[in-house]
């Protein structure tokens, strides 16, 4: 009260205009954090993809070599049955027997271990997608579609382009840019606006009042967020020049396994297996005649198993580049960036 009245009752409102375009700016480093967040999702599914498709045609190759296994144990038994006739015939030796047991049990080992790893192939499969599938399940694959990455120059410049880990990059320095002109933004002072009405209940008298204030940036003129910024700044565009750097020098490497593995698979299934096969007609037709001993044959079959495997592995080192590079590098998904 004053003087034994109620004094002066009344209303104000009041509002702040932020000046410097600051809500544009904080909106922008918004929309420039989820496109950054968009592109790290981008990251992570293509890493995904790549996984999945390189356990694909892993898995269709772990086929190939059960298939292969047990043309393998086919070959045993048939020795087999082959060498105890001509040993009853008098033509052979009880060691050839023996030794012809051997390898077929030894073909059937090798079986057991690609039905393991096909097996295991489709565990992996089902970790990644969180679709169960059955292990006898068969894939159908066109290798052809592994072993056709465009040359080098295309294919350097493809991932240039399309890689997500670059446009992330990218979206953390346009983020970054938005940061600093919000901190440059904070020295524009806000314009704080106030209207009062108040009654005098001892005058009798209405009091209007209006008054607009703003701070004085004498001292703190924002040094400290803007150096921050702009030190976040120059990070964001090192961390683009070593993203760049590492996906060079990753996709040359990549590359070099590709050529190298892909050549040495294209030698082995036009070249040696052509002839590995017929050489393994031969010595068991001759074998059967009684004109090739048991020893040869049984070269000729493990140099044809051999070959094949070898085509095999190369194959997957082949998948496994060939994902890669058409996948811009990025495969492990689940990793923690």
């Amino acid at each position: 009260g004053n003087e034994d009245h109620a004094g002066q009752q009344g209303a104000f409102v009041g509002q702040q205009f932020i000046r410097g375009g600051k809500l544009t700016y904080a909106q922008a480093v918004a929309a420039k954090e989820a496109r950054l967040r968009e592109q790290k999702l981008a990251v992570e599914r293509q890493r995904l993809v790549t996984d999945v498709r390189t356990l694909g045609y892993d898995i269709y190759l772990s086929q190939l070599e059960v298939e292969l296994a047990g043309e393998l144990v086919e070959l045993g038994e048939r020795g087999v049955d082959t060498s105890q006739k001509l040993a009853k015939a008098g033509e052979g030796r009880k060691t050839d027997v023996l030794q012809a047991e051997i390898e077929t049990q030894r073909a059937l080992g090798q079986k057991r271990q690609a039905l393991a790893q096909l097996e295991a192939g489709w565990r992996r499969l089902a970790a990644l997608t969180g679709v169960r599938a059955d292990s006898t399940t068969l894939i159908e694959a066109d290798l052809s579609a592994i072993t056709a990455v465009a040359p080098w120059e295309s294919t350097a410049a493809t991932v240039a382009a399309t890689s997500p880990e670059i446009a992330a990059r990218i979206a953390a320095i346009e983020r970054a840019k938005c940061a600093v002109a919000l901190e440059r933004s904070q020295v524009v002072p806000d314009v704080t606006a106030q209207v009062a009405v108040q009654y005098d209940d001892t005058t009798d008298d209405t009091v209007t009042s209006v008054q607009v204030g703003w701070p004085l940036m004498l001292w703190n003129r924002n040094q400290g967020g803007i150096g921050r910024a702009q030190s976040e700044l120059a990070a964001a565009r090192r961390r683009l020049e070593t993203t760049e750097q590492s996906l060079e020098r990753s996709l040359a490497e990549a590359y070099g396994r590709y050529e190298r593995a892909r050549g040495q698979a294209e030698v082995l299934a036009i070249e040696v297996l052509p002839r590995a096969q017929q050489t393994l007609k031969l010595a068991s037709e001759g074998y059967a005649a009684g004109e090739v001993s048991f020893l040869e044959l049984l070269t000729v079959q493990r140099t044809y198993f051999q070959v094949s495997l070898e085509r095999i592995v190369l194959l997957r080192q082949v998948n496994e580049a060939a994902q890669l590079l058409d996948g811009a590098l990025l495969a492990g998904s689940g990793q923690i960036d």
